[in-house]
């Protein structure tokens, strides 16, 4: 990363949970080196944090926001962003605690950011190309339209720019602006599908989002990636509790107004396929079975949008 280039204006939130402090204190030195502030909030336990003032010591220009439990990671997210709106800082810059940066991932975004800013539509939000490296080709952008899911894979460094309907939390650079208008992120959902929830809400909103194939974010997805016999696909494998997430959140989402038909039409035959395959093929069965299951009911019963929709 260069540098001598720093953006005062934007601030870092990093969530961090069961992950190896000596690890995270390169992303938040990297990330601290160029914005203009850096939150860490840290949703593990104390047993699990014995090493955090290690940490604060290694990173001293970092915020650390202890938080002594597992409060989820929209909220964790929700509490950085809220500290960020209250510095005044106009751009914000959400980093799961495994990413990494490439070298002009930063700056990229930031020159698609000044290059875009009296867009019409106005654009909500800036993410980057991401490179999971158990995965043969870059995530793509993605668009829904008539049912069908629309996949745009960029190739990392190429010019330009990819509007998407959907940004992944990781890498995202989000206009302040934006959040205190049309809201943080949804608390209810605790871990997965945060960033759809919130990608669909500003795009109903009538705000673009933006993939920058030029900047490149090396992340995973998923505790696994498994191949689909059959296929040339591949699946992220995830524990049941987050499969329980996984099915809550998506049954969630088919009830709300902004979110758009497209999506719902094109995730249902996903959600059935996922319902099947992973209590067949996939490890604890029994216990994904399980938890599936108790996603779906909690999806159905739990029909409220989030606050101040």
């Amino acid at each position: 990363m260069t540098l001598a280039m720093r953006f005062e204006d934007t601030c870092a939130v990093v969530v961090s949970y069961r992950y190896p402090y000596a690890e995270l204190a390169e992303l938040l030195r990297t990330l601290a080196a160029s914005l203009g502030h850096v939150i860490l909030v840290d949703n593990n336990v104390p047993a699990d944090a014995a090493d955090l003032p290690d940490l604060q010591a290694a990173c001293p220009a970092v915020e650390v926001v202890a938080n002594g439990d597992n409060l989820g990671l929209s909220k964790a997210l929700n509490e950085g962003l809220r500290r960020a709106l209250a510095r005044g800082f106009q751009w914000m810059l959400l980093f799961d605690q495994d990413s990494r940066p490439g070298d002009d991932m930063i700056p990229a975004l930031m020159r698609v950011r000044d290059g875009l800013r009296a867009a019409e539509p106005p654009v909500a939000a800036i993410g980057p190309a991401i490179c999971d490296d158990r995965m043969r080709t870059p995530l793509p952008f993605i668009r829904f339209a008539g049912g069908r899911v629309i996949k745009r894979y960029p190739v990392p460094g190429e010019p330009g720019t990819i509007d998407a309907d959907m940004l992944i939390t990781s890498g995202c650079l989000i206009d302040a602006s934006v959040l205190r208008r049309h809201g943080l992120m949804d608390e209810r959902l605790f871990i997965d599908n945060i960033d759809l929830e919130w990608s669909f809400r500003v795009r109903a909103a009538g705000f673009r989002l933006v993939g920058v194939p030029g900047a490149v974010l090396a992340h995973r997805l998923g505790e696994r990636v498994r191949s689909v016999p059959g296929t040339n696909r591949n699946i992220l494998v995830h524990g049941p509790l987050r499969q329980y997430h996984i099915m809550r959140n998506r049954i969630l989402m088919y009830w709300r107004p902004y979110v758009p038909l497209s999506w719902k039409i094109a995730d249902v035959p996903r959600l059935l396929f996922k319902l099947v395959y992973f209590p067949l093929m996939v490890s604890p069965r029994g216990e994904n079975l399980k938890k599936m299951l108790m996603g779906v009911w909690a999806g159905i019963r739990d029909r409220r949008l989030p606050p101040g929709y």
